[in-house]
C-alpha cells in the first residue's frame, strides 16, 4: 500500500522553484513531505495528496535515491528561508497580495508574524491563528477565505495541515496554500532557522539530531525502512507519468 503514496510523491515533485510560486487566479496546493511522513502516514490519508498540485521533497534523501536509480528529477524545496519561503513572500509583496498564517502555539504565532513583518518590508498579513483548532477547523477555513488572503501558510504537521489545505480548496479558496511544517515555530526568535553551512553541505538532518529532541530516534525508526521500500518502488513499481 505504501507504493501509492510513493507514486503520488514522485508524480507531484516540482521540477523547479518557479513552478510553486504563488498563483492568484486559481487554487494551488503545495505541500512538503520527508521520509518520516512518507513512511508514517496512514493509508486513509493518502487520498488527501491526490488533491495537491505539488508535493515537494523536504530533504535530499528521496532525490538522491531518484538520481541513484536513474529517475532524477526535481529539487529540494521546503517552506523555509533556504528555499521556498523567501521567494513566495517577495512574489506576494510584488503583487500586492496578503497572507494568512496558521499554526504553532498562541504565543508563537504572534512572534513569527512580527519576525516576518520585520524582515519582509511591505508584506501584508490578512490574519493569523494558532494551530490548536481541532474543534473549529471549519470556522478557521471560513475565516481565512473571508480575510481576503491570496496566500496561506499552514504549519501544523502532516496530515492535519494537509487536511486544512484541502478543506480550503473544497470551500472555493482562490490563491496558493503552502504547508510549512515547523517554519512558524522556527521563526519565533529570528528569520534564520538553520545555519547556512547546513544548507551548503546538505546536512540539516545532522544539525537537527543535535538540536531537536527525539530526532535521532525518529530517524532510526523510519529512515532505514524508507530507503529500502522507496528503492524497491523506484526499481520495480514506479509508473512514469506521460
Amino acid at each position: 500500500m505504501i507504493e501509492k503514496i510513493y507514486q503520488l510523491f514522485y508524480d507531484k515533485l516540482p521540477d523547479s522553484l518557479a513552478q510553486v510560486l504563488p498563483k492568484y487566479d486559481r487554487c494551488q496546493l503545495v505541500t512538503c513531505l520527508n521520509p518520516y511522513y512518507l513512511v508514517m502516514l496512514s493509508p486513509k490519508d493518502y487520498p488527501l495528496y491526490e488533491k495537491f498540485d505539488y508535493i515537494s521533497s523536504d530533504g535530499m534523501g528521496p532525490l538522491k535515491l531518484n538520481k541513484l536509480f536513474g529517475k532524477s528529477k526535481s529539487v529540494r524545496l521546503s517552506f523555509d528561508l533556504s528555499s521556498m519561503a523567501g521567494p513566495v513572500f517577495r512574489n506576494m509583496i510584488s503583487h500586492g497580495e496578503s497572507m494568512y498564517m496558521l499554526g504553532a502555539k498562541p504565543n508563537e504565532i504572534e512572534k513569527s508574524v512580527n519576525t516576518i513583518k520585520k524582515n519582509f518590508k511591505g508584506i501584508k498579513i490578512a490574519g493569523f491563528h494558532h494551530g490548536y483548532i481541532k474543534d473549529c477547523k471549519q470556522n478557521i477555513v471560513n475565516e481565512i477565505i473571508l480575510s481576503g488572503a491570496k496566500v496561506v501558510i499552514i504549519g501544523m504537521g502532516a496530515p492535519m495541515q494537509d487536511e486544512i489545505a484541502v478543506m480550503l480548496k473544497e470551500k472555493g479558496f482562490i490563491g496558493s496554500v503552502y504547508t510549512c511544517g515547523g517554519f512558524i515555530h522556527q521563526t519565533t526568535e529570528g528569520i534564520i532557522s538553520f545555519p547556512e553551512w547546513t544548507n551548503k553541505f546538505g546536512v540539516r538532518w545532522l544539525y537537527r539530531i543535535f538540536t531537536q529532541k527525539g530526532m535521532l530516534k525518529r530517524l532510526l525508526r523510519t529512515y532505514p525502512k524508507f530507503v529500502i521500500s522507496y528503492s524497491w518502488f523506484l526499481l520495480f513499481q514506479i509508473k512514469i507519468e506521460t
